[in-house]
């Protein structure tokens, strides 16, 4: 007992000595590991930095030049690969008007492009679409001016660039690497995701910016919930290319770097912002529903979701229900419930209202100021309003939607926080 106690003090000596040998200013470490959705914020702002630094950003203007001018011939811009990456580019907004989701049987002509994005390479979605077509260079796709997004750390990838058959594309296949991580474990699925989405809204801007140096003004979107927006869509549906307002050149290169680092900058936003913290709260009510045998209604407002988005095992009551839009009088939820509402922009007060009027409580991503409420968790999101990032004077629309992008780690860290809690 007396050599635990002399143990005891010098300890204790140790630890004041070391204490006092801090330069004023200086704390001491903090010793313990960082959380699930602190690794996976910083997996996507590491992939970030990296991408931002690299020599492939470069890649992205000459790739966009060439895109311009298929569609000022008259081509169409074509979208498929993960049907989740097909529908992030359709009907956008920030996005141009004339993207069409490619169906199988559709030919092309030798002005047509197809942009193909894989969000992560052995998922259920990423084998819906068939990769044979590109490495044997079948059909239509041999006309078009072809361009695959992915990552070449990924060996499905690599394979299928060093099987490809690039000779039959007569308008050119191009492989566009975002560099991701490979695909194990939920900071690296996530990262992919991003990765993937970010690159190919690079690309998108800087086909927009291209336009603008060949003297045509790029025909883009804005939200539904931006003022004007819904009326403006319908004058240019369809359309890449409009004749009014006349744009100023955008010089190459600027948009794609500046929308890269604005989605860095929301994603680092929400992490300083404590929305880490938020995420977690959210977890452990969705684990608790879990637990006393209720089902997560999810609402997920945007394009990415659902069909990208990965769901644990462990997590096999979260139910994806549909778009917030489709939520209209719905009575079927019990106390035993829980509303998730992944959401855009607007807070959806009336699908939280019947939540809790069923007894049910209600977790809500929103952009809209989220007033405090009992049994509601309310989580805080850090994009632009109405979505587009970029600012090209005369044009009406802001290109460049951020939210798929930056709102990818807050789902990650929450179904993997969530998959953590069951697990204990």
């Amino acid at each position: 007992m007396p050599a635990l106690c002399r143990t005891l003090q010098w300890l204790v000596v140790l630890y004041a000595i070391s204490a006092c040998s801090l330069s004023a200013g200086e704390t001491v470490p903090d010793p313990r590991p960082a959380g699930i959705s602190d690794n996976i914020h910083a997996s996507a702002l590491e992939w970030f930095d990296a991408y931002i630094k690299s020599d492939k950003l470069a890649e992205l203007p000459p790739l966009a030049e060439k895109i311009a001018d298929k569609l000022i011939a008259g081509g169409n811009l074509y979208v498929s690969g993960d049907p989740a990456f097909a529908d992030e580019w359709n009907y956008r907004a920030g996005g141009l008007a004339g993207v069409t989701i490619w169906k199988p049987g559709t030919r092309m002509g030798p002005n047509d492009v197809m942009v193909l994005g894989i969000t992560t390479p052995n998922e259920r979605t990423s084998r819906v679409f068939q990769h044979g077509v590109i490495t044997e260079g079948y059909g239509g796709f041999t006309q078009a001016l072809t361009v695959y997004i992915g990552s070449l750390n990924w060996p499905q990838l690599v394979r299928m660039k060093e099987m490809a058959l690039t000779e039959r594309f007569k308008s050119g296949l191009h492989f566009i690497d975002t560099n991701a991580p490979v695909t194990e474990g939920w900071a690296n699925i996530c990262t992919g995701q991003v990765a993937t989405l970010a690159v190919s809204w690079a690309l998108h801007v800087e086909i927009v910016s291209a336009l603008t140096r060949k003297g045509k003004t790029p025909a883009v979107f804005g939200s539904i919930f931006a003022p004007g927006g819904s009326e403006y869509a319908k004058t240019i549906e369809g359309k890449n290319i409009i004749a009014e307002p006349k744009i100023e050149p955008v010089e190459a290169g600027k948009l794609g770097r500046e929308y890269l680092e604005v989605c860095r900058k929301q994603i680092a936003a929400f992490r300083d912002k404590g929305g880490n913290e938020r995420l977690r709260g959210a977890a452990q009510k969705i684990a608790e529903c879990h637990k006393r045998g209720g089902l997560v209604f999810t609402l997920a407002d945007g394009h990415f979701w659902p069909k990208g988005a990965s769901i644990p095992p462990s997590l096999s009551r979260v139910f994806f229900y549909g778009p917030g839009w489709q939520w209209e009088n719905f009575k079927g939820m019990k106390p035993e419930d829980t509303l998730l509402y992944f959401g855009y922009i607007k807070y959806p007060k009336d699908a939280v209202d019947a939540a809790l009027k069923a007894g049910s409580d209600a977790i809500v991503f929103a952009v809209d100021e989220i007033t405090a409420q009992e049994r509601v968790t309310a989580v805080q999101l850090t994009w632009e309003n109405y979505d587009g990032v970029l600012t090209i004077p005369n044009l009406p629309y802001k290109p460049g939607p951020s939210s798929a992008v930056v709102q990818l780690p807050q789902w990650y860290s929450l179904v993997a926080e969530g998959d953590a809690l069951m697990k204990q």
